[in-house]
Parts: C-alpha cells; structure tokens; sequence
C-alpha cells in the first residue's frame, strides 16, 4: 500500500521539476535589450525566486497529503494483544479454523467444562453450553461448524453445527490429553496411559490402539492420514505410518517430558517440553535447540515453513523466524502461563492459558469507538416526531440479540437441602410463537414428579418462569448438579449444589433467604427451638424459597411447656442474637432447613 501510495508522489515531484525549470527558463531576461548593470538585477532576482519556488515545492513534495497521513491496517506492525474471554477459568487449548472463527477450551476442577467461541477474530467470545462437567484439554477445530474436544474421564464433546455439542462415548475413562484430525474421517486421541484411540468414519467409531508404552503422552501431530507422531512423558517419542494401526517406539534422547510436537514435513520436525528438539530424520535422531528453557514449554506450533512458536509457564515464549534454527524469546506482555498455542495463518494466531487469558497475535482490531461523523448524523436533529412512535423502541424483535436463554441469572444455582424442594427461575426472550422448554436436570436433583426432563409451553416471547427443584431425602449435601434449558434453538446449562441442611442461632442472609430465631420462650424440657423462614406467611411459599416435600405437623405443647399464648416468665426469655425479643410472641415454628454456604 505505501508503495502504491508513493508513486503518484514521485509523478508529483517529477511535474514540479518540468514546471520549475520552464518558470526559471521564461523569467530569464534578454540581455540585449537592456544594459549590463540592469541585467545582472534581473537575472539576480530570477535566481531568487526560482530558488524560493522550489524550495516550497520540495516541501510539498515530502509531506503526503493529509488524507494519506494515516497508515493502512496493512502497514501497521503484528503485535500480541489480550483479549477478554469473559472467564477467569484455565483455558488449555485453541483452535483456529480461519482467520475469524476460533475455539478455546478449558476448566479449573475435574467438574469445570468451559467452551468459548468468537467469529470476529476475537473481537467478542462467547461462552457455549457444555451438555456434561468436564474439563477439557484439548480441542480439534475441523471448521466453522465441525470440532472436537476431549477432556478427564474419558469426556469426548462433538459439535456438527458450531454451536450445539453432544457427549460421544469412546470407551473409556482415562484422562484424554490431545486430539487431532488430519480430515473429517481420520482422528486419533491420546491418554495418560499410553493408551491411542483412533477413528476412521468421522467420530461414529473409535477403537483402541496400544502405543506399547504405558506412558503419560501429551502431544500429537499428523502429516496426513498415514504418517503421525506422539511424545509423552519418560522421553517417549512413538511414530506410525499406518494412520495408527501400529506404533514404532523411537529411540529415547532425553529421559524427560514432553509436552508437544510438530513436524513440517517427514524428516524435519521439533518437540517441546522441558527442552526444545530438532530432528532432522523422522524423529530417529535429535538435537537440543534450547537445552534448559527458561521454563517449562507447554505449546508448540508452525504458522509456515519459517515462523516457528512456542509457550510456557509464567508468560515464557519463543519465536523462530529461520525454520527453527534458532529461537529467540518473545513477549505478550504478560506473565501468566500460556498452556497452547495455534495459528489461522500466518498473519493470525492465538495463545491462551490461565484465568482466562486470550492472546491474539496479528494486526491489532480497530477500535470499535464511533467517528464524531457517525453520531453526529443528521437524525439527531429531526422533529420530535419520529422517537415518539411507539414501536420504535417497543417492538421486542427489535432486539439484534436473537432467541435467549439464561438460567438463575445473577444469582449462584442451588437446590434445597436434603428432603426438600427449591424454585429456579429461567428468563427466556425473542422466543418463536409455539415455543416448547425443555429443561433437563443430571444428577440427584430430580423435579417434582421424580423425573430428570421436564416441558413447558412458552406462552410469551419474552418472560421468566419457575421451576421447582426437589433434592431426595439421601442426597448428600454439597452435591453438584446440572440444569440446562432448551428453547427457539437456544441452549443455557449452569452448574449447581445441594445447600446444607444446619440448625443454627442465626445465620447471615444468603440467596434471599432471611432466617428468623423463633422467639417463642419455652420450659427446660420443651423440644429446643428451630428456626423459621418468614414466620408471617408461612403457607405461601415464594419463588426461591425452600419447602419442605410433605406438610409438617404442628408440634404439640408438652405438659408444664409454654404455649404460644401464654406470657413468658421474666427470668426466662429466650434471647435474640440481633437484639430484644418483640413485643408479640411468634406462632409455634416448625422445624425447618436453613441455607448454609
């Protein structure tokens, strides 16, 4: 683009000579009509000012134009630059489809299943609804609409639109560390156990390989559909030319860990870890390109025969731009450990790693801020006239977001205590006319009659409905559950807990909840106080509250006790922990659950 714009620059400068030397070559006098003392004037005076014409061309000339002032996006350097993933989970690996769509997937605990998507170039992520708990730990992007990803206890997710994903069931429960596809029909899938599954129909089977080695193997990379090679931990380096079939263990360089591979082709590859390798014939042979990296490389990737990158702990990188001859380090400007990295060309490419951290590598975004030529458009000056129709502001299709779910919005899920049940709210918008909700529960938490799917006709396009979540009685406290919703084409899941069941004094205020000490004073062999939720209304539960599964019988007044209408001695009131009791007794309270964190 800068060469472009020069040219016409260049046409300028060479015009401006031709016209400046014709203007020097009109104003020179004749000095035949004049005598020799007034020629030598003139000519003084000609020189001068063809020296000061000039002059201010060649300024002309060397400063661009205003409207060339601003350097094309082209121009502008590639730099890394953070994005907001909207998560603090770990993110483990990226999958760039092209320079637009791009994955990342991760999670913190065993229980965590976190999947972000952008179609910007990481202008804006978007969480996706994982359909089980498990944190995942690599992904295989095969296009915009085609990916994998696998995670602990044999989790393997397939999405075939992009958006929606499914639990596939590969036969076993071992931790999955990598996945790859060479095509839409050829993947394979590495374990912590040595143990390989492949697939050659696409994801509708896998089958098991044994790699001959019983170590952890962490990296895997295909040329094409033959020809692959895996590194794990011991040094292990495995080669097959089968597509998989059968696994060669190579000979060991290094009794270290590595964590990944690459190959640009059947002889020249690297391998990353606790160290950097070169091998120059298949993986037979190796040599240390780094020996003791200043940490650990978790990462390691291509964008071209020449750009070569790798990333580690604490925000350590490294760029080769020779093939990988040499790796000198690189920065993103931060310090938190980089797990993958991957590239949509050479131009694009994304890092991620721990608290959520997104890092894209290419020319920066522009800045979504509005020119003063965009606000200041002529329709902010138009009679009043126009912003008092109705429908311009109250049509609710108007909104650009689509169909939406969201379920327990602003608030963290839980179900009741053991033996009791408990309201959810689900707010729902933009939904289609005819719109069937279904809600499906995995785990102890069931609804009223029992079951794990529930339906529910939308009678609105937008709104909010409840539903009532029972926890059985031999459910254990603190156990996690799943609700996720489905509705227009539109998905939301979060992830929950059984609240504990505690019979306290008082208790700080939690989720709505508002515990209350029973007042009511009560003889030395009376059955000792419970607590109560909203003494005042107690047969109209609300939204959000607990109640218990079966009505409770009122406790009868044991004999030499003191009834609720009875005045209590004055040497025996029961006292409150947030002050005097009230001046009305309470009536006789149930035994009843109160929330605890």
């Amino acid at each position: 683009m800068l060469g472009n714009r020069s040219t016409p620059w260049r046409a300028r400068q060479s015009a401006a000579e031709t016209s400046t030397g014709s203007l020097t070559r009109a104003s020179r006098p004749t000095p035949l009509t004049l005598p020799s003392g007034m020629t030598r004037v003139r000519l003084t005076a000609t020189f001068v000012l063809g020296a000061a014409v000039l002059a201010a061309l060649a300024a002309a000339v060397a400063e661009p134009p205003p409207d060339r002032a601003l350097a094309s996006p082209a121009a502008q350097a590639s730099t890394w630059v953070a994005e907001r993933s909207g998560t603090k989970q770990t993110l483990r690996d990226v999958g760039a489809v092209d320079a637009d769509t791009v994955w990342a997937v991760g999670g913190e605990k065993d229980l965590d299943c976190v999947i972000l998507r952008s179609d910007d170039s990481g202008a804006h992520w978007r969480q996706q609804a994982c359909p089980a708990p498990i944190k995942l730990q690599a992904i295989a992007a095969l296009s915009a609409t085609d990916a994998w990803a696998v995670g602990v206890n044999g989790g393997v997710l397939h999405t075939a639109d992009g958006e929606g994903w499914s639990v596939v069931d590969v036969g076993t429960s071992q931790v999955l560390t990598d996945v790859v596809f060479a095509d839409q029909q050829h993947g394979w899938i590495t374990t912590r156990n040595g143990q390989i599954l492949r697939t050659e129909d696409g994801g509708a089977s896998w089958r098991s390989t044994s790699s001959g080695s019983n170590a952890g193997l962490f990296g895997l990379y295909f040329l094409d559909a033959q020809r692959g090679w895996v590194v794990g931990s011991g040094g292990t380096v495995l080669r097959t030319t089968d597509g998989g079939a059968h696994w060669r263990t190579l000979p060991s360089f290094l009794d270290t860990r590595y964590m990944a591979v690459h190959f640009l082709d059947e002889n020249t590859g690297f391998v990353a870890g606790n160290v950097l390798l070169h091998s120059w014939n298949g993986g037979e042979d190796w040599e240390r390109r780094i020996d003791r990296p200043v940490k650990s490389l978790n990462g390691l990737t291509f964008s071209d025969a020449a750009n070569g990158w790798a990333v580690g702990d604490e925000g350590y990188m490294l760029h080769s731009t020779d093939g990988g001859n040499s790796w000198p380090p690189d920065s993103n400007g931060s310090t938190v450990s980089l797990n993958a990295i991957d590239f949509a060309d050479p131009a694009v490419g994304w890092t991620v790693g721990t608290e959520g951290s997104i890092f894209r590598y290419g020319i920066p975004l522009p800045t979504p801020t509005p020119t003063p030529s965009l606000t200041l458009t002529p329709t902010r000056i138009r009679p009043p006239t126009i912003t008092r129709t109705p429908t311009a502001t109250r049509t609710p299709t108007a909104t650009p977001s689509g169909a939406w779910l969201s379920v327990a919005p602003g608030v963290p899920l839980f179900a009741g205590p053991p033996g009791t049940a408990r309201d959810v709210q689900i707010t729902f918008g933009n939904q289609p006319p005819q719109t069937v909700l279904t809600a499906t529960l995995t785990g102890p938490v069931k609804f009223p009659d029992g079951t794990a799917v529930l339906t529910r006709a939308l009678e609105a396009a937008d709104g909010d409905l409840w539903l009532s979540l029972r926890t059985p009685a031999d459910t254990a406290s603190g156990a996690t559950f799943e609700l996720r919703a489905q509705a227009g084409g539109r998905s939301a899941s979060r992830s929950g807990r059984v609240l504990f069941r505690t019979f306290l004094p008082a208790l700080v205020r939690d989720d709505g909840f508002v515990p209350v000490v029973d007042e009511t004073p009560t003889a030395a062999t009376a059955t000792p106080t419970a607590l109560a939720l909203d003494t005042a209304t107690p047969n109209t539960p609300t939204p959000g509250m607990l109640t218990p599964e079966t009505p409770t019988t009122p406790m009868p007044t044991p004999s030499g006790t003191l009834s609720p209408e009875t005045p209590a001695p004055a040497d025996t009131p029961l006292a409150s922990p947030s002050g005097p009791p009230p001046a009305s007794p309470t009536p006789e309270p149930t035994s009843t659950s109160i929330p605890f964190r």
